[in-house]
């Protein structure tokens, strides 16, 4: 009888074991950003907002510009590690660039911690309620859109950026 029962729990964990292997393996694209040849241009939602200093904003109010949407969370790691790198860029593309951060899933005391931190001096919204969030179909944060001047997402960086990437991203935005 003992032996029955060892047989039946390695037989139900192996079970178990394989089930999850086959799970994670049909689900492994939901979990993954495509590789950036992969993104197809695709016209940016249309978003109205306030900004934490009062100010409204709208997609339609950047036509015409290139915009950076970068969507961040006051406690999220890879958020903190990349922030320094869009304070740098932003003032290497002043002038040429408009940018525009989204606080989510914070509370509203964490986002303008976050905000005087690291310097930011550009507009921040902040998205109590997720409305933002689910227009721009987010699963997580950081999650970057570079948006051409005629309101097309060009490409969408989910995960933590670099100066570099971002640079590269908007000398050619820039230059076209």
């Amino acid at each position: 009888m003992q032996r029955a029962l060892v047989v039946a729990a390695v037989t139900a964990a192996t079970v178990f074991v394989i089930s999850l292997a086959l799970f994670s393996r049909s689900h492994q694209s939901d979990l993954k950003s495509p590789p950036a040849s992969a993104f197809k241009p695709i016209p940016a939602p249309r978003f109205a907002a306030v900004t934490l200093g009062g100010r409204k904003v709208s997609l339609a109010a950047y036509h015409g510009e290139p915009l950076v949407i970068n969507f961040f969370a006051s406690w999220c790691a890879p958020c903190k590690q990349e922030a320094t790198a869009f304070t740098r860029t932003e003032r290497r593309f002043a002038g040429r660039v408009q940018f525009l951060s989204i606080g989510r899933a914070s509370p509203i005391s964490g986002v303008h911690g976050y905000v005087s931190r690291y310097a930011i001096t550009w507009p921040v919204v902040y998205d109590h309620g997720d409305r933002l969030t689910d227009q721009f179909r987010l699963y997580g944060q950081p999650t970057t859109f570079v948006i051409n001047r005629r309101g097309v997402v060009v490409d969408r960086i989910n995960g933590k950026t670099s100066e570099q990437t971002l640079a590269h991203e908007l000398t050619s935005l820039v230059q076209s």
